[in-house]
């Protein structure tokens, strides 16, 4: 009814724009409501970023973030920042803190619609079509999906990437708008305060490979380089406005971490380990599900027939510079993040706007087939998650997800059915869905797991109990922040990492009171815990001083 009273009125037009766009914040909404109700805060990301705001909240130290007493250096404080934002509007609250990531992901599917918008401002149907898509297959991506919900840097990093391209695309248009620039200065800013450096590695090659890709109306490639060093200026002295008093109330060794272990001594370092430099190709097929499966069998299928003069057949080639645009914005970072040994999925996530973008090119270009190859995989999921609900009792008790696993693999079963079928009507729809409703199912079977078994609630509610009766609790190994939000702690934890046994020895006997946090599977036999909490393949035993030493004797 809704539906048709807008087809019906003077708003079809601008419905017809933004449907995909309000159905894409409609997908961000529903995903933030379920993971709020299905799970916690996940250790150790989530708990430690939320808690480190916490200690900037309870100290009013807004330029020094603090982890567990001690200087942040990982990470610059604008995500901390923006979650203290949030406690002032909303109260300190878990849910008010979780909120922030969704919204800058609603953000994201904004930007990519006006990024998508200047790079095809046309008004034919196929462009419109382009537009109107990007946000949805953006959100539909697997990787991008996952973290709609999660307390991480990257789809704010992402936001402030698309928001400093977006004002160059626009100014390059209209160079007299000049405050194009100041708000791209300000975009680049937010994104040093975000993930510091690397954001240059985001944004620079689109903006330098300018010639390439620029159009005769646009500026000349003076003009454009040196419009982008004053707004690399002036997000250089945003972030330095923060830096420079963080370093003086720091110290010198906060001072060497921001300024050189985030660049130089962190690249050094991630060159000794981790993944090979094709990871990335190995993982991109996953992380852009399922449009992957149906571009790779299109494509297949075209090798197959050997039409090698399909990108001849593309009858839009004039958007050759969009095209050169986007591709210098996702395979340029690609291929530098892939030489680069130390690897993470999300660290691509600010590159996939290019890659949703030149999707929905695609599938507003050539019909959507093969929707059945994502259907069979999530119908093997389904079946998955509904078996494991009868077999997990028996093996696994503690991993069984109960009954919300019929819920799950039948939702994930109906979906694979409809794209299986492969006749209905709104393809682009339930392919885009397919991702969601994949990850509101895992949420749903693995309520019983997150609830049991990555909640830190009740761990940190003792921990508090202990505070407010003046007894010191120490943490056996390097402490990741995983309590202070969750049990609202005013004092640091004692951490017995790097420190030697006589050491630890002299400390508890200063403090015989005091109770030990000791990650592990078991604890031997006549050694008896206070309390026991399960955390994820392992426990948290709390011992108090007496037990723990006689632990160590009998551990070693």
């Amino acid at each position: 009814m809704v539906l048709n009273f807008l087809k019906q009125s003077k708003l079809r037009p601008l419905f017809s724009e933004h449907a995909f766009l309000l159905l894409a914040f409609v997908i961000c909404l529903l995903l933030l409501l379920l993971t709020i109700l299905c799970r916690p805060q996940l250790p150790i990301d989530e708990t430690r970023y939320i808690s480190v705001a916490w200690e900037m909240h309870l100290h009013h130290q807004w330029f020094l973030p603090t982890i567990n007493g001690e200087p942040y250096s990982h990470k610059p404080p604008l995500l901390m920042w923006l979650i203290n934002l949030s406690w002032a509007i909303f109260g300190v609250h878990d849910w008010s803190a979780r909120i922030v990531i969704p919204l800058f992901s609603m953000l994201n599917l904004w930007l990519i619609q006006l990024i998508t918008k200047e790079l095809f401002p046309e008004t034919s149907s196929f462009t419109h079509n382009i537009v109107r898509r990007a946000p949805l297959v953006l959100i539909s991506l697997a990787g991008w999906t996952l973290f709609v919900p999660m307390t991480m840097f990257d789809l704010l990093l992402a936001a402030c990437v698309q928001w400093q391209l977006y004002c160059m695309l626009r100014w390059s248009k209209a160079p007299e708008k000049t405050r194009y620039i100041w708000i791209a200065g300000i975009a680049c800013g937010a994104g040093l305060l975000t993930k510091g450096p690397v954001m240059l590695l985001d944004v620079l090659p689109a903006l330098l490979l300018y010639p390439f890709w620029r159009e005769e109306i646009m500026p000349s490639n003076r003009k454009w380089f040196k419009t982008q060093l004053m707004t690399i200026l002036i997000g250089s002295f945003i972030v330095l406005s923060w830096a420079i008093p963080a370093a003086i109330l720091g110290g010198q060794a906060y001072r060497d971490a921001i300024f050189l272990h985030q660049t130089i001594d962190r690249m050094q370092d991630s060159f000794a380990h981790a993944h090979s430099w094709y990871w990335y190709l190995l993982m991109l097929p996953v992380l852009t599900f399922p449009w992957s499966l149906v571009v790779f069998a299109a494509l297949f299928r075209t090798i197959r027939q050997r039409q090698i003069n399909f990108f001849k057949n593309i009858s839009y080639w004039p958007y050759q510079p969009t095209l050169i645009f986007l591709g210098s914005w996702f395979f340029i970072p690609l291929l530098v993040f892939s030489f680069i040994s130390g690897k993470q999925p999300h660290y691509l996530y600010p590159l996939f706007p290019a890659l949703a973008i030149f999707l929905s090119y695609l599938v507003s270009q050539y019909q959507i087939r093969y929707t059945f190859l994502p259907g069979i995989l999530l119908g093997i999921i389904g079946f998955i998650i509904l078996t494991s609900s009868v077999v997990l009792p028996f093996i696994l008790p503690q991993y069984a997800p109960g009954w919300p696993a019929l819920p799950a693999g039948l939702l994930l079963l109906g979906i694979s059915y409809v794209l299986v079928r492969n006749k209905m009507q709104h393809k682009f729809i339930w392919l885009s869905a397919s991702s969601p409703i994949l990850l509101a199912a895992i949420l749903i079977a693995g309520q019983t797991y997150f609830t049991q078994y990555q909640n830190v609630s009740k761990t940190a509610a003792l921990v508090a109990t202990y505070q407010q009766q003046k007894i010191p609790v120490a943490y056996e190994i390097k402490y990741p922040d995983l309590f202070q939000f969750s049990g609202r702690l005013t004092e640091p934890l004692m951490s017995f990492d790097g420190m030697d046994w006589p050491s630890t020895q002299q400390w508890l006997s200063a403090h015989p009171t005091a109770k030990v946090i000791v990650n592990a599977k078991k604890l031997p036999e006549g050694i008896s815990a206070e309390a026991t909490f399960p955390f994820r393949s392992k426990y948290l035993f709390v011992l108090d001083a007496d037990t723990y030493m006689k632990w160590k004797r009998v551990s070693e």
